[in-house]
């Protein structure tokens, strides 16, 4: 009977383990997947220079509430598309060399610069661009005489009518100058409202005014790199 009592007592004792047993497996769990999360936070914040991690993960959060599918899913694939960006910003930037004037260009055209993430701007008219120029600046515009981008930078013509270019850069200077920067960085950035970053502006001066989406990828941002491989721009001059 003892016996009985004692085996009693040690199956009760194993069963009652096995939910401890699974919360504590359950909890690995979250805990690894919430360090994994962190971690791909942190490298997108590392790939957009300015931004913080409350900022990133509040366009993650936002992103993923819109989309109605997981924070980590919509933050593996912010991550993908910001180290394509950025490597072929980086691997523009070692072939050029030295700062450059920039160069006249058409009303509505586009200038992408060579830099660390890349940088591109809008032509208001032939020497007066709009652009976003960095952290802690306001966008603005600025004679092409005083704008010094590194040299190979082009100048890029957007496929549509003059009346469609005419609007976009209308709306850049009368609209988008003077916007704070934008700290969430280029991975969430795909908006008119609010503050701005360079390739933002340029995107949302095209897409707000004739719906044309200069996003080459069709990510969850756009990055100055899109604007430069969209299908909407091809480059007729390049500063040497």
């Amino acid at each position: 009977m003892k016996k009985k009592i004692i085996g009693g007592v040690s199956a009760f004792l194993l069963c009652a383990g096995i939910p401890s047993f699974a919360y504590a497996q359950n909890n690995e769990a979250n805990n690894a997947a919430e360090d994994s999360y962190v971690s791909t936070v942190n490298e997108l914040v590392r790939l957009n220079p300015g931004s913080t991690f409350e900022e990133m993960n509040s366009g993650i959060q936002e992103t993923a509430l819109s989309a109605g599918i997981s924070a980590q899913q919509i933050a593996n694939e912010a991550l993908q598309e910001a180290r394509i960006s950025v490597n072929f910003a980086e691997d523009e930037l070692r072939l050029s060399s030295g700062k450059k004037t920039l160069l006249p260009g058409g009303k509505g055209d586009i200038f992408y610069s060579p830099s660390s993430t890349g940088h591109v701007g809008i032509y208001y008219t032939n020497s007066i661009i709009v652009e976003a120029p960095g952290v802690g600046k306001k966008s603005h515009s600025a004679h092409r005489w005083n704008v010094k981008v590194n040299n190979g930078t082009e100048i890029m013509h957007v496929k549509t009518s003059q009346a469609n270019r005419n609007k976009a850069a209308n709306r850049a200077f009368n609209s988008y100058r003077f916007r704070d920067y934008n700290m969430k960085g280029f991975a969430f950035n795909k908006t008119a409202n609010g503050k701005m970053n360079c390739s933002q502006l340029v995107w949302a001066a095209y897409k707000t005014t004739s719906g044309i989406d200069l996003d080459a990828d069709g990510g969850h941002g756009v990055y100055p790199r899109d604007i430069k491989k969209s299908k909407w721009t091809q480059t007729y001059k390049t500063v040497r």
